[in-house]
């Protein structure tokens, strides 16, 4: 596999669960500021609000006990995917929630937003895929030198 190739994959799977998300939130709910403005602490539902923090946080504790099962001597290739299996987990946890709450009657939009917020702050980045896998300063070179080395 390419590191180019792996950087390219898994900005495309990101970026369609992205466009997913917002497709079917402007289908269903429309872009209604009015909405958003209109929030006030009476509509606080504690189970959506439930749901929206633990999918959050539970995405997050998945998605680190994964990275610690990434040991340092693999290779690239094994860390890639590894990671790649990780940041699918935690994607995988906060779109269920969203579209969870997205079909659910009176669900205020300010959940929604959230999800989608913390969702598009998960983006894969080098500097993310370096600092998360801990890769030593070889492994941190190819990543961001030649996108055309084979792991």
């Amino acid at each position: 596999m390419k590191v180019g190739v792996f950087l390219k994959t898994i900005n495309t799977i990101f970026l369609a669960l992205l466009m997913g998300q917002v497709a079917v939130f402007y289908f269903i709910k429309g872009f209604n500021y009015k909405e958003l403005l209109a929030f006030n602490f009476q509509d606080i539902n504690t189970l959506h609000l439930g749901i929206t923090f633990g999918a959050i946080v539970l995405a997050y504790i998945l998605y680190n006990a994964n990275l610690k099962k990434i040991q340092t001597d693999e290779g690239l290739r094994a860390k890639f995917t590894k990671y790649q299996t990780a940041m699918l987990i935690k994607l995988a946890i906060l779109e269920f929630a969203f579209f969870f709450l997205l079909f659910v009657e009176e669900t205020n939009a300010l959940y929604l937003i959230v999800l989608l917020i913390v969702f598009i702050f998960q983006r894969p980045t080098k500097h993310k895929i370096a600092g998360d896998l801990k890769l030593n300063t070889d492994e941190e070179a190819i990543l961001n030198k030649d996108e055309d080395y084979l792991v």
